[in-house]
């Protein structure tokens, strides 16, 4: 660990040798209760996301999309087709996935 006197002498150029880095100590973030909640709707909705990708197929909600009615119907075709169709799907998933794995460093699972 670096001190005082030798970070001043590096300042002033008299030190003798290489400088020594400064260590930074990690910073530790406690997660609070809404950062735990949401982490475990997103577990959950990852969960749903990629069982619903490979259990609905979605032809039958794009068949229909060419004369959806009404607009209300309408939007719950395209949700359909949107999460669980396999390209819109994964890269649902994905978002998903980055999002837990952000919060999972900083709640520092698993250790350093």
């Amino acid at each position: 660990m670096r001190t005082a006197r030798d970070h001043a002498e590096h300042l002033n150029g008299s030190a003798a040798e290489s400088p020594v880095r400064l260590q930074r100590r990690p910073r530790v973030h406690t997660i609070c209760l809404s950062e735990a909640v949401v982490g475990s709707l997103l577990m959950a909705s990852w969960v749903m996301l990629f069982a619903a990708g490979n259990i609905i197929g979605t032809q039958p909600f794009r068949d229909r999309l060419s004369s959806p009615g009404d607009i209300l119907t309408a939007c719950k075709l395209w949700f359909v087709v949107l999460t669980c169709y396999t390209s819109t799907n994964v890269a649902i998933l994905c978002c998903v996935a980055s999002y837990l794995g952000t919060l999972g460093r900083r709640a520092r699972i698993g250790g350093n």
